[in-house]
């Protein structure tokens, strides 16, 4: 940090992301999902890591099938 400065960088890259910077700040519709300072960020920030973790919000925002299901009889 020769100026101490910070700056921001918005990828959807993970290679970027988890490659660059001294922290990652994971976003989701605009809330912080997940939150790596340095010493985490190097330990289990791989790009294929952070693309689980993404599944896994998109999953968990699916519905399931009862709901599906409800949605169906009610709208169809």
């Amino acid at each position: 940090m020769r100026d101490k400065l910070t700056t921001l960088m918005v990828t959807h890259s993970m290679h970027q992301a988890a490659s660059l910077g001294d922290r990652l700040v994971m976003m989701h519709r605009g809330q912080i999902i997940h939150d790596f300072s340095k010493a985490p960020k190097n330990a289990v920030c791989v790009p294929n890591d952070l693309l689980a973790r993404f599944e896994d919000v998109r999953r968990a925002e699916q519905l399931d099938e009862s709901a599906a299901q409800m949605l169906a009889e009610q709208y169809v």
